[in-house]
């Protein structure tokens, strides 16, 4: 087992980050996360007392970085919170001026949200998987899919956890597997989803314009536009995506007196929050789930 242990300097609440919606293959026991970050296992422990991170692994590098610089990465540690709210505040005060005070209050008690470096592959399969779902549902299936390929499991001392599988393994499978798997009609849009797709044009949209990312991503079946801000988002970490499910729509209606499908929604929370609504709806997104609780 590797262990390394990195100061934490700047506004983190890891229990928030991994638990707000924009990841499912994080689970919290006896005050550590445990996840897969790409093809690295991963136990995070988070002492806010001694501002340290303790990352244990069976790995020393993520993705060609050493373990410390792969987690930095990983976890939005270099994002500059307050730089992106007074961005987005300044864009608040000019188009909602009336919005300001709720606006400080739900990215003030959320700041310590960051948005993680997610791998867009798994995004794209995983977020596929979420429609019409609640986040424990969600969880489940990205479990069920890893684990069926048992050749995927590894181990961090005696904690196993399970590799997502690679495109190729994915299309070794057949529809009846994943409908074995519960994945209902979601599993022909998979099916056709690793058939069809081309990796590596797909990694190439990481340097372009959203707008085409979604052309790009709504061209698959099941994925709508909100899906394909959600990769954009989590995946590419595009910062002008912004996905809109019914909980961000009820949202915009009742502050806003906005109403429209998600693709006339997205532009409008972009022009409310600019540049960085991306980081502002995560907030408002688990402002909504706690309120709502």
């Amino acid at each position: 087992m590797v262990e390394v242990e990195i100061p934490i300097n700047v506004s983190l609440d890891l229990d928030k980050t991994l638990n707000c919606g924009q990841t499912f293959r994080w689970y919290k026991k006896k005050g550590k996360w445990y996840g897969v970050v790409n093809r690295t296992p991963l136990i995070l422990y988070h002492n806010k007392t001694k501002c340290m991170l303790t990352v244990q692994s069976n790995c020393e590098e993520i993705n060609g970085e050493n373990l410390e610089n792969g987690v930095i990465h990983y976890l939005g540690l270099n994002d500059s919170l307050q730089s992106i709210k007074g961005n987005a505040l300044k864009q608040v005060e000019k188009t909602y001026p009336e919005f300001v005070l709720l606006f400080n209050e739900i990215v003030d008690t959320n700041i310590g949200i960051r948005l993680l470096r997610q791998d867009p592959w798994e995004m794209l399969v995983e977020y596929l998987l979420s429609t019409q779902s609640n986040i424990p549902t969600i969880k489940k299936r990205c479990e069920t899919l890893a684990s069926f390929f048992t050749e995927n499991q590894v181990f961090v001392g005696e904690y196993p956890f399970f590799l997502f599988p690679s495109i190729d393994q994915l299309r070794r499978l057949d529809v009846t597997d994943f409908q074995s798997m519960l994945f209902g009609y979601r599993s022909k849009w998979l099916k056709e989803l690793v058939d069809v797709i081309d990796i590596k044009e797909f990694y190439t949209l990481k340097n372009t314009p959203l707008e085409q990312k979604l052309n790009y991503l709504t061209g698959f079946s099941g994925i709508g536009y909100k899906v394909a801000n959600c990769v954009a988002l989590f995946g590419f970490s595009d910062f002008r995506a912004f996905p809109v499910d019914v909980w961000i729509s009820r949202f915009l209606k009742q502050h806003f007196n906005v109403t429209g499908n998600a693709e006339s929604l997205m532009i409008v929370g972009q022009n409310i929050f600019g540049e960085f609504c991306g980081y502002i709806q995560e907030y408002i997104f688990y402002y909504i789930r706690t309120s709502c609780s």
